[in-house]
């Protein structure tokens, strides 16, 4: 892994940030019953998430021709909500990690945060 493990921290401040409005995932939990339920799940969401990352086992859906191709593999939309929050963590940590370590190149900025919009549209009116 490159960041230390998921912290109850973590998962608690996401679960609270979740969306009620927004649908069930295939599991039939809601964003509203987790963002409720916070308190008494975060410490099993902790030890699951961490237990995924350390044996690294992500399903890969192929959409269609070669399977060895990863232009021929999509993202899993159809996700529950509990991992959507771990999404949001590993995203998170995995920007973290290439802000520390300069791998992020300038013209990128519009990459990292959702709010970054202006500075892509800034970039590109100056350089008209």
């Amino acid at each position: 892994m490159i960041h230390s493990p998921i912290t109850v921290k973590e998962v608690t401040k996401q679960l609270k940030e979740l969306d009620a409005n927004k649908s069930t995932g295939h599991n039939g939990l809601s964003p509203q019953l987790l963002k409720e339920l916070s308190p008494a799940i975060s410490v099993p969401l902790v030890k699951l998430f961490n237990l995924l990352l350390t044996q690294e086992k992500f399903i890969r859906i192929c959409k269609k021709g070669s399977k060895t191709s990863a232009a021929n593999y999509r993202p899993t939309s159809l996700t529950c909500v509990a991992c959507k929050v771990m999404e949001r963590i590993v995203n998170k940590c995995i920007i973290n990690h290439l802000k520390a370590n300069s791998l992020i190149s300038s013209s990128q900025h519009g990459f990292v945060l959702r709010d970054q919009w202006i500075q892509t549209f800034l970039s590109l009116v100056t350089d008209l």
